[in-house]
């Protein structure tokens, strides 16, 4: 099951919650501090892994290499 950044848009609650896609679809998900339906998914940092190691301690190159949108391929 997917986990969800949201934010309440009643009291401003920030939190994390794991369900089904058609859950979040069909806002069943609630504020867990006010009980709401009225949320936004909101989108924070995002970690991608690359060979078993965070982007940020592995090669600065792309896996297919060159795709210009970063400094190692467009170096």
């Amino acid at each position: 099951m997917p986990s969800y950044d949201m934010k309440c848009k009643h009291c401003n609650n920030e939190f994390t919650t794991m369900v089904s896609i058609r859950a979040k679809e069909e806002g069943e998900i609630a504020c867990p501090h006010c009980g709401s339906h009225d949320v936004n998914q909101i989108f924070k940092n995002v970690n991608f892994i690359k060979g078993g190691a965070s982007a940020a301690s592995s090669s600065n190159s792309c896996s297919t290499g060159g795709c210009g949108s970063c400094h190692a391929c467009s170096a």
